[in-house]
């Protein structure tokens, strides 16, 4: 039986020390792809990804997402006012 693939949204950062100053990484935390693993998945790590047909294409690749967390969406993109409670 096929495992299924996991996609995993990816964070974004840019290093700002150590070898590579200034270069952009993608990453996930490694409990992420564990669990995944442990639940009989294979996860793939997705990379942020500004270009729309990439992303679609990335999204057929998978049979589940996990998005995982991290900063909150500025809430005016989609369509909400700023609160601050």
């Amino acid at each position: 039986m096929k495992k299924p693939i996991i996609g995993i949204s990816g964070n974004h950062m840019i290093d700002s020390g150590g070898l590579f100053p200034g270069y952009h990484r993608s990453y996930v935390n490694d409990d992420y792809i564990r669990s995944i693993v442990e639940a009989g998945g294979v996860p793939l790590i997705l990379s942020f990804m500004a270009d729309d047909e990439v992303a679609v294409s990335m999204m057929q690749v998978v049979d589940g997402l996990l998005l995982n967390g991290g900063d909150d969406v500025y809430p005016l993109n989609y369509g909400e006012d700023q609160s601050l409670s």
